[in-house]
């Protein structure tokens, strides 16, 4: 049925005056960003997503796919949800106070949740564990590939950060750190305590939950030069090395 043709008590307009953005369900919601026909089209959109929290992954080409959807429609809902990422992104967290791995990921869950690659985050901290700011440090890529200790601690030293708290997302999903992950830690921590940083807390977050590898106990550098990730990258150092003298 389509919208103009429901009565006017049934409306997502006039439950949204009367009754707020709380009382709507998901598919009202999307009617109104979109301004569907009827609510059909928006039960379609939010069934193609397979759920809320992936819309933002879909494209413009997949939206236009859904019966009922064209070029204007799935515009709007694009726009929508990366307006709602920037808004997020902006919320000011100078001078929140962190207390548990929970503060860091309900801080940055929204911001990373829109991302299709791996984004590493650094957030300073002085010695009362207030955020003095966030540092974008790496995109894309793996954690142990695209992070070294220096972009780490360039930010943090020129700042006064006493101490950080590494943040990055799996796009999968999944937020058990990999080898490479927990290799990198162990790597900046130990660079951190020379230059008398504090490497906090390394969080992942992936879709509804997070890792905190300090509460995984695998923030440890003792074992560092034994890491398979640390024979494999001086294997490729070696080579690297033999391929120049070649030349």
């Amino acid at each position: 049925m389509k919208i103009r043709e429901l009565p006017d008590t049934e409306k997502p307009i006039f439950r949204l005056r009367y009754f707020g953005t709380d009382k709507l369900s998901n598919t009202e919601l999307i009617q109104l960003i979109t301004g569907a026909n009827d609510l059909e089209t928006a039960s379609r959109i939010l069934s193609a997503s397979g759920d809320p929290m992936y819309l933002h992954k879909m494209t413009l080409e997949e939206l236009e796919q859904i019966d009922g959807v064209g070029e204007a429609t799935a515009g709007r809902l694009i726009a929508a949800m990366e307006l709602g990422r920037r808004v997020s992104q902006s919320l000011p967290l100078k001078n929140a106070r962190i207390f548990t791995a929970d503060d860091v990921y309900k801080m940055c869950e929204t911001e990373f949740l829109s991302q299709h690659q791996e984004i590493v985050t650094a957030l300073l901290l002085n010695a009362k564990y207030e955020i003095i700011s966030r540092e974008t440090i790496s995109k894309g890529g793996i954690v142990a590939a695209n992070v070294e200790p220096r972009d780490v601690f360039r930010p943090a030293v020129k700042r006064g950060a006493t101490g950080i708290i590494l943040v990055h997302n799996h796009p999968s999903g999944d937020p058990s750190p990999s080898e490479n992950d927990i290799y990198a830690t162990k790597q900046i921590s130990q660079c951190g305590e020379l230059l008398g940083v504090k490497l906090i807390d390394h969080i992942i977050i992936g879709h509804g939950r997070f890792s905190s590898l300090r509460d995984m106990n695998l923030m440890e550098f003792g074992d560092l030069g034994c890491s398979k990730v640390a024979e494999r990258k001086n294997s490729n150092e070696e080579r690297n090395k033999e391929r120049t003298l070649e030349r």
